[in-house]
């Protein structure tokens, strides 16, 4: 029943306090009060939770609103002093460069520049093999084999018995 109280309560707190206009409220109230009793909720429920509401203290008046970049141990401080004079606190997290650039994305294994290392490239149209010295990527070496194979067997054949 309590996780019933806090969707009938967050529902109507959000009827009054998103509208800009009074008048908005009170038609939006309604709307969500409505809504709640087609859902089968007691209206002496849905009254109960609008007179609770009613009975919080509505916001403390307010010197103002600031937004100041999180510092751990800092922050909490300056906070607390801000509110005893009655300013409101938001906090960002910290910007660094890392943060503001963009990160690229991690090489596929197959992608990343090899050279120095010997291999060996089967061939599925001929039965050839072909032992090699990396200077670029296998991925490369691969489609430039591949691409070979395919515009001339014959080609082919001379490139890969090297």
């Amino acid at each position: 029943m309590c996780y019933k109280r806090s969707v009938v309560c967050a529902l109507l707190r959000g009827a009054q306090n998103i509208p800009s206009t009074q008048k908005w409220r009170r038609d939006e109230t309604k709307r969500v009060k409505a809504v709640l009793r087609d859902n089968n909720y007691p209206s002496s429920f849905i009254g109960s939770c609008g007179r609770s509401l009613s009975k919080l203290p509505t916001d403390l008046p307010s010197n103002g609103f600031v937004v100041l970049t999180y510092v751990q141990g800092v922050s909490e401080r300056v906070s607390r002093i801000l509110r005893q004079q009655q300013i409101k606190v938001a906090f960002e997290p910290l910007r660094t460069l890392n943060n503001l650039s963009p990160r690229p994305k991690a090489q596929e294994r197959v992608d990343r520049p090899q050279s120095g290392i010997v291999y060996k490239i089967s061939c599925t149209n001929f039965s050839f093999v072909y032992y090699g010295q990396t200077e670029q990527s296998r991925k490369t070496q691969i489609a430039e084999h591949t691409t070979t194979t395919l515009r001339s067997p014959a080609m082919s054949t001379k490139t890969i018995t090297k």
